[in-house]
């Protein structure tokens, strides 16, 4: 199973001198939205996940890792 690796999109976007108001603009969603997401206390949707990618200017995949089955 593949998950969302919040702390890379922190990560990534620290790495690309953003701050969360201009990721969250260029993504098209709020700053709180994208908080909560980077905390882990919200997920993205489909749609947001792939506009978050394209806001990174990186692959979707780059965000995902592979969870290991129980």
């Amino acid at each position: 199973m593949y998950v969302l690796h919040r702390t890379r999109i922190r990560h990534l976007r620290m790495q690309r001198g953003h701050t969360q108001k201009e990721l969250a603009e260029k993504a098209g969603i709020t700053q709180e939205y994208l908080s909560a997401i980077e905390r882990g206390s919200r997920v993205p949707s489909l749609e947001v996940f792939l506009l978050l990618a394209k806001a990174l200017e990186i692959p979707p995949s780059v965000l995902l890792f592979r969870k290991k089955s129980p």
